[in-house]
């Protein structure tokens, strides 16, 4: 009896730890800028991901791609997964298998260089030329029949704003508030309120369905046990404004 009890909890732990020894590194794309994910692998998103798989005895590195490549890779199974995503996403992309832990909210909102906009709803967007980065799909969809300039990064967006060859680029608050530091520009203001705050999750190719519930649970004992938001802030301090750093 206890013999056969060893060998089941051999069995267990091989499934959580055994993808090591037969799987490369485990890759997911990421289309985000500071403070959720760097070159440099130094993000938020980057070290709470890369934590996460290590506490299952695993190795994981973020990709930096396009956002619409790295969907398409994750959902192709090129990529092992896709760093995060609107939860749902995985209703049109049905490779994909969501982590049930939500790793954080996102607020969408609108970048100016104006100061005579003032919006309130998608709606409001109507009457002027928006920017958006390519495979943001629920900018995308909520802008469309707008005129729109799709890109393929947020250096990019910002960019189209500082020349003013759009009114207004729309964009996530925090990554947004980071790129504005980075860039130092100055003249560019965020527009309250926010047009649409969702829960976000990091979705893994279905050949890895089996992890996701484990990750969840290491998720959660990370958010438990302080490294989850020790993580969060050291990006925030990195690459955020101090005005910012507690927004989420």
């Amino acid at each position: 009896m206890l013999a056969h009890s060893i060998i089941l909890l051999g069995l267990a732990l091989f499934s959580i730890t055994g993808f090591a020894a037969d799987e490369k590194q485990f890759t997911l794309g990421s289309s985000f800028s500071p403070p959720l994910t760097t070159v440099e692998q130094t993000g938020m998103l980057d070290q709470i991901i890369k934590t996460a798989f290590s506490r299952l005895g695993l190795s994981a590195s973020v990709v930096k791609l396009p956002s619409q490549r790295a969907l398409s890779n994750a959902n192709r199974g090129i990529d092992d997964g896709d760093i995060l995503r609107v939860k749902g996403i995985n209703k049109r992309y049905p490779n994909l298998v969501p982590i049930p832990e939500k790793m954080m909210d996102f607020q969408f909102v609108a970048f100016t260089h104006r100061n005579d906009i003032k919006i309130q709803d998608w709606a409001s967007l109507k009457p002027y030329q928006i920017g958006l980065i390519t495979g943001w799909k629920i900018l995308e969809n909520n802008t469309e029949g707008f005129r729109v300039t799709k890109v393929e990064n947020a250096t990019h967006l910002f960019n189209l704003l500082a020349k003013k060859r759009v009114d207004l680029v729309l964009y996530e608050r925090l990554e947004g508030l980071a790129l504005l530091k980075t860039l130092k520009m100055d003249n560019i203001i965020m527009l309250e309120p926010p047009l649409a705050q969702r829960e976000m999750f990091t979705y893994l190719h279905k050949k890895h369905a089996q992890l996701a519930e484990q990750l969840a649970v290491v998720i959660r004992e990370m958010k438990q046990d302080g490294s989850y938001q020790h993580l969060k802030e050291v990006a925030f301090d990195a690459f955020l404004p101090a005005a910012y750093r507690d927004a989420q």
